[in-house]
C-alpha cells in the first residue's frame, strides 16, 4: 500500500501540479502585500533574527492555510460573506494598527522606531506577529483554495497533500527569508536609521493602503 501511494505522489501529473502551486505561491510571494512588508519593516528595523521569526509565523500561517484547503475549509471561509467581513474587519485593524506605529514614528522625533531593534521583541511576539499578517486578508482563502485544486483535481492521496503543505511552507519561508536576509544587511539597516522616521512613515502610508483595500474586500463580499 506505502508503495503503491509513493507512486502515485510521485506520479509525472501529481508532481506537475505541485510545481505549478508552489510556482503560483512564489510569483504571489515576491509580489508586495502585508506579509512582504511586515517581514522588511521587521528585518530593517531589528534585524535578521526578527526578520527570520515573523517570517516563521508567515510560513506556519501558509502551512495551516495549505491544510485548510485540501480539507476544503478555505473555500468555505471564502464563500462566506458574513465570515470574510469579520477577517476583513480583524486584519484592516491590525494593518491599521501598524500604520499607525509608523505615522506615529514618523512625527513624533521621541517616539520608537516602528519596529524595535535587537531582541527586545521575544521570538512569540514575532511568530504571533507573522501568522496574524497572514491571516489578516480573507482573499488569500480564495486563492489557496484555487490553488488546492490544482492538486485536489489530480489525487486526493493524504501522503500527496502533507507533501504539498509542507513544500508551499517552504516556499513561503525561502522566498521571504530572502527577503529578510537582504534587509537586514548593515547597508540596508544603516540607511533605515539614518532614514527612520520617513522611511516609517512611508511604510505607514503602505500599511494604511493594504488595509483599505482589505476592508473594501470585506465590505464587497
Amino acid at each position: 500500500m506505502w508503495i503503491f501511494e509513493t507512486h502515485a505522489v510521485f506520479s509525472n501529473g501529481v508532481l506537475a501540479a505541485m510545481i505549478t502551486g508552489w510556482l503560483g505561491l512564489f510569483a504571489a510571494a515576491i509580489s508586495p502585500g502585508p506579509n512582504m512588508f511586515a517581514v522588511v519593516t521587521s528585518s530593517l528595523g531589528g534585524g535578521l533574527s526578527n526578520g527570520l521569526q515573523v517570517n516563521l509565523g508567515i510560513a506556519i500561517g501558509a502551512l495551516i492555510w495549505a491544510s485548510l484547503a485540501n480539507l476544503g475549509l478555505a473555500a468555505f471561509i471564502a464563500s462566506r460573506p458574513d465570515v470574510v467581513f469579520w477577517i476583513s474587519l480583524f486584519g484592516g485593524s491590525y494593518l491599521l494598527f501598524l500604520a499607525y506605529k509608523g505615522f506615529r514614528s514618523a512625527v513624533l522625533s521621541g517616539s520608537t522606531a516602528m519596529i524595535e531593534s535587537g531582541s527586545s521583541r521575544p521570538l512569540m511576539q514575532n511568530i504571533l506577529h507573522g501568522l496574524a499578517v497572514t491571516f489578516s486578508n480573507p482573499k488569500v482563502a480564495l486563492f489557496w483554495a484555487s490553488i488546492s485544486v490544482l492538486i485536489t483535481s489530480v489525487t486526493t492521496e493524504l501522503l500527496a497533500l502533507v507533501i504539498f503543505s509542507i513544500g508551499a511552507s517552504l516556499v513561503v519561508f525561502i522566498t521571504y527569508g530572502a527577503y529578510a536576509v537582504a534587509f537586514s544587511t548593515k547597508g540596508f539597516h544603516n540607511f533605515y536609521l539614518k532614514f527612520r522616521r520617513v522611511a516609517d512613515g512611508i511604510f505607514g502610508l503602505v500599511f494604511s493602503v493594504l488595509a483599505f483595500i482589505i476592508f473594501s474586500n470585506g465590505w464587497a463580499a
